[in-house]
C-alpha cells in the first residue's frame, strides 16, 4: 500500500502511469477499445503524461504506429496472454518490480489484474464485470478459475478499484465482499470522433 505522503508527492508532479495491457490482443473487443481510448484520453486531459504499457506476444502489431496523442513506451513481454496461465506470475509479481525500476508511480490493470508486489508503486485495478461468476457457461473452465482467483485477490490488494457502473460496484461489494470505500465508479466513455484505428 502507498502512504499519504507518497500520494501527495506523486500528485505534485506529472504522474508516470503504467498500464497492464498483457490481455490486449486484436480480438479483445471492448476491453481493447477501453485501453486505446484511455491512453488517448489521458494525453488529452493531461498533456505530457508519461505512459508505460506492458503487452504480451499477440498484442496488436501496429501499436507503435498508431496516433496516441502523446508518447507511449511499449514494453513487450515474452509471454502470451492466452492459452496458458504463464503470464499470471509475470503480471502479479514481475510488473510491479519492473514498474519500480522504471520509476512508474501507479500501475493500472485494465482487465482484472494488477501487481500484488509493487513496492512504492500505487496500484489500481478495473473489474469490468462478474459475468464469469453469474454466467459461468459463458467462459471456459480455465477462464472461470483464473477470474475466480484474480478478481477477488487483486480487488482486495489494490489501492483503488474501478467499477464501470453503480450496479457493477454493488455487485463487487455483494459478490466479492470488496470494501465499497475503495471502489470508484468510472463509466466507460465513448469517443467523440470516429477512428480508423482498429482496436
Amino acid at each position: 500500500m502507498v502512504d499519504r505522503d507518497t500520494h501527495a508527492t506523486i500528485l505534485a508532479r506529472r504522474v508516470h502511469v503504467g498500464l497492464n495491457l498483457v490481455y490486449w490482443e486484436p480480438d479483445s473487443g471492448g476491453s481493447g477499445t477501453y485501453a486505446a481510448e484511455l491512453i488517448r484520453g489521458m494525453h488529452r486531459v493531461e498533456p505530457g503524461t508519461r505512459i508505460t504499457a506492458w503487452v504480451a506476444r499477440g498484442a496488436p502489431s501496429d501499436l507503435e504506429g498508431r496516433s496516441w496523442g502523446g508518447p507511449v513506451e511499449w514494453v513487450h513481454l515474452p509471454v502470451r496472454s492466452t492459452g496458458s496461465p504463464v503470464h499470471v506470475p509475470v503480471e502479479l509479481l514481475g510488473l510491479g518490480l519492473d514498474a519500480r525500476r522504471r520509476g512508474v508511480d501507479v500501475v493500472h490493470g485494465l482487465a482484472y489484474v494488477t501487481p500484488l508486489l509493487a513496492p512504492g508503486v500505487a496500484t489500481v485495478v478495473t473489474l469490468l464485470d462478474l459475468t464469469w461468476k453469474h454466467h459461468p457457461e459463458s467462459v471456459t473452465r480455465l477462464a472461470r478459475a483464473m477470474f475466480g482467483m484474480l478478481a477477488p485477490l487483486c480487488g482486495r490488494t489494490a489501492d483503488r478499484v474501478v467499477a464501470i457502473s453503480e450496479h457493477g460496484k454493488a455487485d463487487l461489494v455483494t459478490t466479492l465482499g470488496l470494501d465499497p470505500g475503495k471502489i470508484d465508479v468510472t463509466p466507460l466513455g465513448v469517443s467523440s470522433r470516429p477512428t480508423a484505428d482498429p482496436t
